[in-house]
């Protein structure tokens, strides 16, 4: 299946757009609030 979106970049954010006959536009707009809500991994920061 074929989704077709839309990227429009502006100078502080993208944002991706979907066709408005697309089954699946809640899903693909709740996957970056998804993303936004995993835990933060934080690495070692190794001394000089």
């Amino acid at each position: 299946m074929k989704i077709a979106y839309r990227v429009i970049n502006t100078a502080r954010s993208m944002v991706f757009k979907l066709c408005s006959s697309c089954p699946y536009q809640e899903e693909f707009n709740e996957t970056p609030n998804n993303i936004r809500l995993l835990p933060k991994i934080e690495w070692p920061v190794s001394a000089p």
